[in-house]
């Protein structure tokens, strides 16, 4: 079994995407090889809140979309 693509994209963009606590991508979107199974995806932006999201990545792709709010946003 070979590698799944996961693409991550954020709104914002230039978020750094961490998956399973390993960074994978330093600025959002961004794309990457992977093997198939279920991560944590974190994304990490100086202007908006951290976001956890578990996703579970299929061959042949899988498609990640983040939406983060702003930081001061309550």
């Amino acid at each position: 079994m070979g590698d799944a693509v996961v693409t991550v994209e954020t709104q914002p963009p230039g978020a750094v995407i961490l998956l399973d606590g390993h960074l994978h991508c330093r600025a959002s979107p961004c794309v990457r090889f992977v093997a198939p199974g279920e991560y944590v995806v974190t994304a990490l932006h100086e202007d908006a809140k951290t976001v956890r999201k578990t996703v579970k990545v299929t061959l042949p792709a899988a498609r990640v979309a983040i939406e983060m709010s702003a930081a001061n946003a309550e």
